[in-house]
């Protein structure tokens, strides 16, 4: 009963967020994503996207994808723009200038733009195993566990 308590309570809280700080100045997140913008709100910038924690994720996830030999992410591997580093050596809490170039290089309407390339992205977020991301996993478990309890709770009332 607590636990449902707790679930309804995030809910509730969840389909009243602030829509300003939890979408973002730089890109609306996809449905799949609209939990982790809420989650990272209270590191969302709307000048300032070095100080945006959602498109630090959006950077890092999108790398390891260009990484990642696992097929179901094939598709994705194919849409990304040409040029992005092979990985992130930087820590974005002490210097995300890396972090924020590969931004700047998904953000346009090619990439991030295109609603199911972002999908695909999302998707990613989702789903990759530590192996294949093992960046932002506090971030991402809190996304997984939100959707796990989202799926039960909506076959339990409907």
């Amino acid at each position: 009963m607590l636990l449902a308590s707790f679930v309804l309570t995030e809910a509730c809280l969840f389909f009243r967020l602030d829509k300003d700080k939890g979408s973002g100045p730089f890109v609306e997140p996809p449905p799949l994503l609209k939990y982790l913008a809420y989650n990272t709100q209270h590191t969302r910038s709307k000048t300032k996207v070095e100080d945006d924690l959602f498109s630090w994720i959006l950077a890092s996830a999108a790398v390891a994808a260009k990484r990642t030999t696992l097929p179901q992410f094939a598709t994705l591997k194919s849409k990304l723009p040409a040029g992005l580093p092979a990985e992130l050596k930087k820590d974005p809490r002490v210097d995300n200038s890396e972090h924020v170039a590969v931004f700047n290089q998904i953000a346009g309407p090619a990439f991030l733009g295109d609603p199911t390339n972002f999908g695909l992205l999302a998707q990613f977020i989702l789903e990759a195993e530590h192996a294949a991301w093992s960046a932002f996993e506090e971030n991402r478990g809190n996304v997984a566990r939100f959707q796990k309890l989202l799926a039960h709770y909506t076959a339990l009332l409907t």
